[in-house]
């Protein structure tokens, strides 16, 4: 998992640009969480398909999080695990709250 941060020239950041050489749009989801702004985007390059979460903060600064989409499903799984446990332990609500004020 790659972890880039704003003014990185690592592949493309900004959505109304064309993606980089050789990079393809697959998919895109943008959301809208409290005051900041993500993107979830699905783009494939010549070594195969990735997944690059982008997070914008109301005072414009951007991170990125890029990983293969192998690495998604495992971080998918790891996670479900981690709140799974933490829900039937009935801590769901302490580590919600947790999460939101960070």
């Amino acid at each position: 998992m790659s972890y880039y941060r704003r003014g990185s020239d690592h592949g493309d950041y900004w959505h109304d640009r064309e993606p980089g050489p050789g990079i393809k749009d697959v998919a895109t989801k943008s959301l809208y969480i409290q005051s900041k702004k993500f993107y979830i985007d699905i783009k494939e390059s010549r070594r195969g398909k990735f997944l690059k979460l982008s997070e914008v903060a109301p005072n414009g600064q951007k991170m990125r999080i890029i990983m293969s989409l192998t690495t998604a499903k495992e971080f998918h799984d790891r996670l479900s695990e981690f709140c799974e446990t933490y829900s039937e332990l009935g801590l769901s609500r302490i580590i919600l709250d947790c999460f939101l004020n960070v």
